[in-house]
């Protein structure tokens, strides 16, 4: 009975983590209608203001005290000392619309609104056989969930979207060290903008 009690917490936690995720689909979505240079700015003053507010908790505890309490149901427990995978996010995401042709950037980086979403939700519910920490059926949930975007972007090549697919499969199983919210559209982004070129 405690198990599933405790895997039930687990998946509202991680519902509660992907909803911000699913939020920062402003920022693809926003690209069909913002200008290129005007989402940059608005991306780079969240990461500023989120860089200063993370900073601030980490290391200064009278800030840290106010912070903390209204993050803490969807943080990771690595992430309380140490950058929060939303400031990793919108620095992904403003390296991938920096960088990247418009087509690739919006699905690189819906694939961590979206796709990462499906992974970390399937996973938690069902996961049973483990990979580096990931689950087989998460990780099948991401590869499910890209490639239904990579077919409704019709703007891509078929070698770019087989290569976004399973580059960006690798990178979200694979245990990289670095925070995924900033791998997984910069490296898939690259890939795909390579195929592309």
């Amino acid at each position: 009975m405690r198990g599933w009690s405790e895997s039930i917490m687990g998946i509202k936690r991680e519902i509660k983590r992907k909803i911000f995720h699913l939020i920062s689909m402003i920022f693809p979505l926003g690209y069909f209608v913002i200008e290129r240079e005007n989402l940059l700015m608005f991306i780079a003053t969240l990461f500023v203001i989120s860089l200063g507010l993370e900073i601030g908790r980490i290391f200064i505890p009278k800030i840290g005290q106010y912070i903390n309490p209204i993050f803490e149901s969807i943080m990771r427990g690595a992430e309380k000392k140490k950058l929060s995978g939303a400031t990793y996010l919108l620095a992904g995401a403003g390296i991938t619309i920096y960088y990247f042709d418009k087509d690739v950037a919006i699905i690189a980086l819906l694939l961590v609104s979206v796709s990462d979403t499906a992974a970390a939700i399937i996973g938690t519910a069902y996961g049973k056989v483990k990979l580096w920490g990931k689950s087989l059926e998460g990780s099948t949930a991401y590869f499910a969930a890209t490639g239904i975007l990579m077919m409704l972007m019709q703007s891509l090549t078929l070698e770019q979207m087989l290569v976004g697919l399973f580059t960006s499969t690798l990178v979200e199983l694979l245990p990289i060290p670095i925070n995924d919210n900033l791998t997984m559209p910069v490296i898939a982004g690259f890939a795909m903008q390579m195929v592309g070129s």
